[in-house]
């Protein structure tokens, strides 16, 4: 393994190319030293990098276990995953694979904003809905928010049903963080 024997030598040599290359150069004494402390610097860098490397290749030979003592390697513990929080079915780990997973049929989620009143002139409403199922060619979907600002200044919503002008899309982050809070923390119910 690497030890810091080997550091020394890589950082010696490290010095010994910068003096070399400094004086086959012709620069001066100050020069020298200075490029013989910078080739040292170097090498001890370039010696350090190549320790990690040396212990990543000899974990993966001896089959993921580390050598050497936890002080040269760090901590040899074997690590694992979290069991809090929400772990991804089979096929879940794409943003239209979770929609396409748990929204069948139809959800609809809903607001209780202010600012979006519905058609009826309620405060709040259904502002999104998202389906597995293909609507407009688009699979799986979302009825994106459509807002629409009335001559008196009033401010009505709904859910979009057209692909052609954006009210129907594929999911986005932002859907399935919707979805996802739907689902699993009772938001937008």
């Amino acid at each position: 393994m690497y030890n810091q024997g080997q550091h020394a030598i890589v950082s010696a040599g490290g010095a010994v190319y910068g003096s070399v290359s400094s004086k086959l150069s012709g620069n001066s004494t100050k020069t020298v030293l200075k490029d013989t402390v910078t080739g040292a610097v170097s090498g001890a860098v370039i010696g350090m990098a190549t320790a990690g490397i040396g212990y990543g290749v000899s974990a993966i030979r001896n089959g993921g276990a580390a050598t050497g003592t936890a002080s040269e390697v760090g901590s040899t513990t074997s690590q694992t995953f979290s069991s809090k929080g929400y772990n991804p079915k089979p096929g879940e780990r794409t943003l239209e694979g979770y929609v396409r997973n748990n929204a069948n049929p139809e959800i609809s989620l809903t607001t209780k904003s202010a600012g979006f009143n519905n058609n009826n002139g309620n405060v709040g409403g259904v502002f999104k809905r998202l389906g597995a199922e293909s609507h407009g060619g688009v699979t799986p979907h979302v009825h994106q928010p459509q807002r629409n600002v009335a001559p008196n200044g009033n401010i009505y919503g709904s859910v979009g049903t057209k692909t052609s002008n954006g009210g129907v899309t594929l999911p986005t982050a932002k859907d399935v963080k919707q979805l996802y809070e739907y689902l699993n923390n009772g938001k937008y119910q």
